[in-house]
């Protein structure tokens, strides 16, 4: 710039004390191409001083843009960091909870094996005694079926009971019970006297009479299994 005002002060000088002298001389030539580019000089200075006051402020309005975006994004960012730690405690509660009900669900599955354990043991035990049950009843219609067809005396009987026995597992369960009651009731019967033992042993009758006896409390006992 102090260059610049040099140079237009020597231009003006000369040309107002010797513009008559140095009228169309090399001199002149001169001086007037340098007022021209002193002229340009302006031109260009003025161009870039608008340049540079426009990007002056196009950074003011960036700055402000920036800065208004900064602002939004702290605020989001802080309203996403709450929703993270709402987040994070609600996650602890549940995996607490999930603990909790994984040890519930432990214990229910320990209590479910062990009832159905007793379960199955209590029907293992069921169909052993109802298949005993059941074979008993066959047993004992067969041998009611047996004696009803024979005509043979109360010793007879039981001698036929014993055979049989030998022949069926089923049967010697009820033979031994058989034997049991029928004894309890040969002891009643000569209690009262010699001819109600007689009577006793003279038919297969009351041989019957005990086992359709005995039959039925197999079926009571079947009953009660259900």
């Amino acid at each position: 710039m102090q260059i610049q005002s040099v140079v237009v002060l020597v231009l003006n000088a000369l040309a107002a004390g010797t513009a008559e002298q140095v009228k169309g001389t090399p001199v002149q030539k001169v001086i007037t191409m340098m007022n021209e580019m002193l002229a340009k000089g302006k031109a260009e200075k003025e161009a870039e001083t608008k340049i540079f006051n426009e990007y002056a402020e196009w950074v003011d309005d960036k700055s402000r843009e920036t800065g208004f975006e900064i602002k939004t994004l702290k605020t989001q960012i802080e309203e996403f960091t709450a929703a993270a730690e709402l987040a994070d405690a609600d996650i602890a509660e549940l995996s607490e909870k999930i603990a909790e009900l994984d040890g519930q669900i432990a214990t229910w599955e320990a209590d479910q094996k062990s009832a159905t354990a007793v379960r199955d043991s209590e029907n293992a035990e069921y169909q052993k005694i109802s298949k005993d049950y059941k074979e008993s009843l066959d047993a004992l219609a067969r041998a009611i079926s047996v004696l009803e067809s024979k005509a043979v005396d109360a010793p007879q009987a039981e001698m036929l009971l014993q055979k049989m026995s030998k022949e069926n597992p089923a049967l010697r369960r009820v033979v031994a019970v058989f034997l049991e009651e029928s004894e309890s009731t040969r002891t009643e019967e000569s209690l009262r006297g010699a001819p109600a033992v007689a009577a006793y042993e003279s038919s297969s009758g009351k041989i019957i009479k005990m086992l359709e006896k005995l039959k039925k409390k197999v079926q009571e006992g079947i009953g009660r299994g259900r």
